[in-house]
């Protein structure tokens, strides 16, 4: 068997502890006991004691419950003060009551840990041994701040939780991610294309690298997140330096592969936005900016979101819709055309350079009277005049569209 790192054998033994302080619990007061992280991803339970609602099973096969759930339960123990949180029934989320003892140490809560109580039966006795069981949970996560292993699952994990779609769930991470680093004022996110997947083994490793690289360069604190090809990272603005986010990109895109991990090779940034709770709209914007990077071709390896010009309102039409209805028509026949292919693209060249003829004849390599025959032809063929300062820009926007498309063909959506 491969040696395991050290990183692996610190996270082993946080949870093997937890482990064992759940195992001693549901002894004593003979029910199932389960832990959670902030965000409520299982990180251990024990076996079946008494009655499983179905919110305990999801949890148990996905690792969380469902986001509904999810959302109603941190919106009753987050902000709750007690050291014992009773969760009523909620028969519409298939849950049943529950006791909840929030995991907090020194003013941050790390988690959560759980037993039903269905009938209301657990006693003095028993709910005394749940607190001291979650004090002893707080200590194993929190003793001498977090282990730097387990301190990046829960910041991932938090970093995730921040671009879901339950505002609730977004708020939390948003506060807890707060306390744990200086997130202060202005935020924004990049999404960074990876040159392949990255494998589990590779995650945490790909995670430090990206956030180190990333701090160099801001001199900030640094969240990441990954998917299977790319990765997301939020970064603070609060000094308000322009084109920060840009340089990070950059330094991002420019340093070298360490021990065979994914390589950023595209970027696409967010714009900012006012904070935390903010972040995912930022989030939007960088991976909206990131397929634009990807499929044209016209911005090199990273944009911003403000950079897109008119991609920005393609980004918004639906993937099903048609672009045979999208384009004035005599333009959708000329794109179906090959013979026609070298007209077309002399026209996209002409119109991206702003109907400068100059600039048009050295981005293309032709001859001035190359260049007015081809716009003529263009004419001639689909009856669009792009003198007409209403036919150039819908010829141009229409152009604009199908590159998109035509560059998304086979992509992932993000």
């Amino acid at each position: 068997m491969p040696e395991r790192s050290g990183a692996d054998d610190t996270l082993s033994a946080v949870l093997a502890d937890l482990d064992g302080i759940a195992q001693s619990l549901a002894r004593r007061v003979s029910r199932a006991v389960a832990i959670d992280d902030p965000s409520l991803r299982l990180l251990v339970h024990t076996p079946h004691h008494g009655s499983v609602d179905e919110c305990r099973r999801q949890s148990i096969m996905y690792l969380r419950a469902e986001a509904a759930v999810v959302e109603w339960a941190l919106g009753i123990v987050a902000t709750a003060p007690e050291d014992l949180v009773r969760l009523p029934e909620n028969p519409h989320l298939g849950v049943v009551s529950r006791v909840c003892a929030p995991l907090r140490w020194q003013g941050r809560t790390l988690g959560y840990l759980w037993l039903i109580d269905e009938d209301y039966s657990l006693t003095d006795e028993q709910l005394a041994a749940i607190a001291d069981a979650a004090r002893a949970a707080a200590r194993v996560m929190g003793r001498g701040g977090l282990p730097a292993d387990s301190e990046q699952l829960l910041l991932g994990s938090l970093t995730e939780d921040l671009f879901l779609e339950a505002s609730t769930i977004r708020a939390q991470a948003a506060h807890t991610l707060g306390g744990m680093l200086d997130f202060s004022g202005q935020v924004c996110t990049l999404a960074l294309a990876l040159d392949h997947p990255c494998p589990p083994a590779q995650a945490t490793p790909l995670q430090l690298h990206l956030q180190r690289t990333a701090s160099r360069h801001s001199g900030r604190p640094v969240l990441t997140a990954l998917t299977d090809d790319y990765a997301l990272l939020v970064l603070s603005l609060d000094d308000g330096r322009p084109g920060l986010a840009a340089r990070v990109a950059d330094g991002l895109l420019a340093a070298a592969p360490q021990h065979g991990l994914p390589v950023p090779v595209l970027a696409g940034i967010g714009g900012p936005v006012g904070g935390l709770t903010e972040a995912w709209r930022s989030r939007e914007q960088a991976c909206a900016t990131l397929a634009v990077v990807r499929a044209t071709g016209a911005f090199g390896t990273s944009a911003t979101w403000a950079d897109l010009g008119v991609y920005q309102m393609l980004t918004l039409l639906p993937p099903e819709a048609d672009l045979a209805d999208l384009l004035p028509p005599q333009l959708w026949e000329a794109l179906q055309d090959p013979a026609q292919a070298d007209i077309v693209s002399t026209v996209e060249v002409y119109l991206d350079h702003g109907s400068d003829v100059h600039g048009a004849i050295a981005a293309l390599n032709i001859h001035r009277t190359s260049l007015y025959y081809r716009l003529r032809r263009f004419t001639e063929i689909t009856g669009l005049d792009l003198r007409d300062g209403r036919v150039r820009t819908a010829v141009h926007t229409g152009l604009a569209m199908a590159r998109l498309r035509r560059g998304s063909s086979g992509l992932r959506h993000e």
